[in-house]
């Protein structure tokens, strides 16, 4: 595990996650939200955001093992 790598936390869009992420990791993370709008269960919009380092997001997704997009 290297400890020099920006935590990378997504989450969808419940507005409860920045909140408890901010308050935990404060400004030591970044974190990214996914909101899904569904229409008749089909997924019709899809929205990427920071809340949380939003000027890091691009480095944080970079060192991630698992996409270079956000996703939960």
């Amino acid at each position: 595990m290297n400890l020099e790598v920006l935590p990378l936390i997504t989450t969808d869009g419940f507005g409860f996650y920045e909140r408890v992420v901010g308050r935990v990791f404060g400004t030591a993370c970044v974190c990214g939200q996914v909101i899904k709008t569904r229409k008749h269960d089909r997924v019709v919009r899809l929205e990427r955001r920071a809340v949380i380092g939003a000027g890091r997001l691009n480095e944080a997704l970079g060192d991630s093992e698992d996409s270079v997009k956000l996703n939960t």
